[in-house]
């Protein structure tokens, strides 16, 4: 895949946009397809609420109550960090102004973050789990004390970073 294949779209229920995305190929029609399945599994007897998130649940809900769901590509030909970029934008604009209006799942701790913020905080949480991780009782020479060595590499590494 080129380095412009991304997409920023909108998922529309009714005429008021409820979901925000960035994607590449198909993955704008991937939701409406999603939603049909849970449909099709809960007319069969299935318990979908639990195994589908929020917008599925809301997409599904919709489409038995007889919605009109429409997908739009807002911007094209972005790179995936400009995707990225572009959808956190656009995802914080109408969280801002109309709460609750998307039915995206929306990580408070990131609204307002730039993007070399949250990929750092996601190192950070990264590292911070694997350092709380401890593998007791294993012998030296077992996966989770290679693990651990490579844990004393990465925060070495990190301290030189902090350094430079």
């Amino acid at each position: 895949m080129t380095k412009k294949q991304f997409y920023v779209y909108a998922i529309y229920v009714d005429g008021v946009a409820r979901y925000i995305g960035k994607g590449s190929n198909g993955r704008m029609n991937f939701h409406v397809i999603e939603a049909r399945r849970i449909n099709s599994r809960r007319t069969r007897g299935a318990n979908t609420d639990r195994t589908a998130t929020k917008f599925y649940r809301k997409l599904a809900e919709a489409m038995r109550n007889g919605a009109t769901i429409t997908e739009e590509i807002m911007l094209n030909g972005l790179t995936n960090e400009g995707a990225y970029r572009i959808e956190k934008q656009k995802i914080e604009e109408l969280h801002k102004q109309q709460r609750g209006q998307l039915w995206n799942t929306i990580d408070e701790r990131l609204i307002g973050v730039t993007w070399e913020e949250f990929k750092r905080k996601q190192a950070e949480e990264s590292f911070q789990r694997r350092r709380d991780y401890r593998a007791v009782g294993a012998p030296a020479g077992s996966q989770a004390a290679r693990f651990g060595r490579s844990l004393v590499r990465a925060a070495r590494a990190e301290r030189r970073l902090r350094k430079a």
